[in-house]
């Protein structure tokens, strides 16, 4: 058998699943192949092409697919026909036939909306009256503080109401009212004394009871007290240097008030203290009472008068009608007047202290206990000669008053005494005094905002930190003074319908 030469194998070609780049392509030698490097050249190229599947695949794919999609299908089909429940119930919103309609683009240059100027806030016009006294500042606070002292402490000095009512007389400080009141402050300091001062006291009171003393014998007295016992009393020496028939009842004023601090250490005035912490609630109590039954009680008139002017008649007079509708609608107002009297009368009975207040300009306000003398007539009130009657206010004229009552000769710069003695005066200063707070708040406000927003990292400084403290303290002392002026304002409204029963 005749043995042929081997021939050599074809070259093959294989695809491989490789992603397609374009301008790239390989050439694949096979290792079985024989005669490899002899036919190097004759390796077929090929570009690669990406493996397609054939056609029993894809229908085997698509047949897959198909049920997937029916279970899904099969799933969502509640949700899809919920959601297309939702979307029918929706109505079919229609456009308005006054809906505005966007303007087109025009490039005709309009003019800008005017702008509208914010409404500036007038402040509050009350009354400024000058109010002329024969009395230095200081001998007028020293007149204020002895009778706010006397009227709050009485029960425990005992001095007789027809004393306290001079008082409020500043220029009547005569003879009665000043031994009066200091033998009651001598008799009251006694009762705590040692034994040894207690003698002392003793024989001064007796001095003083027993002969008509002169006001130069009494400082006489006083100034050895001073050095004998530990009394604060202040030096009387340059006092003592005059004549001695130039010394009157005034001179025991400055005594007075020093012996004030030692009746703030005795039982007797110490257990008055306390009675604010303890009586404060139930004075609050019985005013609020006092007020809702007063309420109650003009309810039960007002409703029946209103239902008879709703139903009317022929029998129904509405002049008739309206005059006793004012009548009863003051009797009202007059007993409300009278609750507040009372409260604010009581509230000072048992306060710890009287203390003028002051505005952020520098202004003190004296605002006085209520009166225990019936209220004055209208014409001594409006000249400024009952001092408890009318709000007194030291300091200079604000400059934005408009509405003044100062005699020519006085000059509007001037430091005095200004005088506020009717309700609706009071008001309008309450109102004056709120408006000037919120001011200063809203500038305060502007200006913090200010300072921050230049410097967002910065932190309070220590004086920073302290006037804000104090713009707090300002508010709340704006707070209580124009409480305090309604108050008053009360109280005049008070004697405006006592006089006028």
């Amino acid at each position: 058998m005749a043995t042929s030469n081997p021939q050599p194998r074809p070259n093959r070609t294989f695809y491989i699943d490789v992603p397609v780049i374009k301008g790239i392509s390989s050439t694949f030698r096979p290792k079985n192949t024989q005669n490899a490097d002899q036919n190097a050249s004759k390796v077929k190229v090929a570009s690669l092409q990406p493996l397609q599947t054939s056609k029993s695949v894809n229908q085997l794919i698509n047949r897959k697919r198909g049920r997937d999609d029916d279970e899904k299908n099969a799933k969502d089909a509640p949700q899809k026909r919920r959601q297309l429940q939702q979307v029918e119930k929706k109505p079919i919103q229609k456009l308005k036939a006054d809906a505005a309609v966007p303007p087109k683009a025009s490039n005709v240059i309009t003019k800008d909306a005017p702008v509208k100027k914010p409404i500036v806030k007038k402040a509050p016009q009350p009354l400024w009256t000058r109010v002329g006294v024969d009395f230095t500042r200081q001998e007028v606070e020293d007149r204020i503080m002895l009778r706010e002292f006397t009227l709050r402490f009485n029960s425990c000095l005992g001095i007789k109401r027809n004393i306290l009512e001079k008082l409020e007389d500043f220029g009547a400080f005569d003879d009665v009212v000043a031994k009066a009141i200091l033998l009651s402050m001598i008799e009251t300091i006694k009762a705590d004394s040692p034994s040894d001062e207690r003698r002392l006291l003793n024989e001064f009171v007796g001095k003083v009871r027993g002969r008509g003393m002169s006001f130069y014998d009494i400082l006489c007295h006083l100034q050895q007290l001073r050095h004998k016992t530990g009394l604060n009393i202040p030096n009387l020496v340059n006092d003592l240097k005059v004549e001695p028939h130039t010394i009157n009842a005034d001179a025991l004023i400055p005594v007075m008030l020093g012996l004030i601090d030692d009746l703030l250490q005795t039982r007797a005035v110490r257990s008055e203290l306390d009675k604010f912490k303890t009586e404060m609630a139930d004075v609050r109590k019985g005013y609020y009472a006092a007020v809702k039954e007063e309420k109650e009680r003009w309810a039960g008139i007002r409703v029946p008068m209103m239902e008879e002017k709703k139903k009317g008649g022929p029998s129904y007079d509405a002049e008739k009608w309206k005059k006793k509708f004012e009548a009863a609608k003051a009797k009202h107002d007059a007993n409300e007047h009278a609750i507040k009297f009372d409260y604010v009368k009581n509230q000072a009975a048992i306060a710890p202290r009287y203390t003028p207040l002051v505005d952020k300009e520098g202004r003190t306000y004296y605002i006085h206990t209520p009166s225990t003398r019936k209220p004055p007539a209208k014409s001594s009130r409006d000249e400024f000669m009952k001092w408890t009657w009318f709000v007194a206010v030291w300091g200079k004229l604000p400059e934005d008053a408009k509405r003044i009552d100062i005699p020519s000769d006085v000059k509007k710069e001037e430091e005095g005494w200004w005088g506020f003695g009717e309700a609706a005066e009071c008001e309008l200063l309450a109102k004056w005094i709120q408006f000037k707070a919120e001011e200063a708040e809203e500038t305060e406000r502007a200006a913090s905002s200010k300072n921050s927003s230049d410097d967002d990292s910065s932190e309070l400084t220590e004086e920073e930190e302290d006037g804000d403290e104090d713009g707090d303290v300002r508010v709340a002392d704006s707070k209580r003074l124009v409480a305090a002026l309604l108050d008053f304002a009360d109280v005049l409204r008070y004697a405006d319908d006592t006089l006028g029963k």
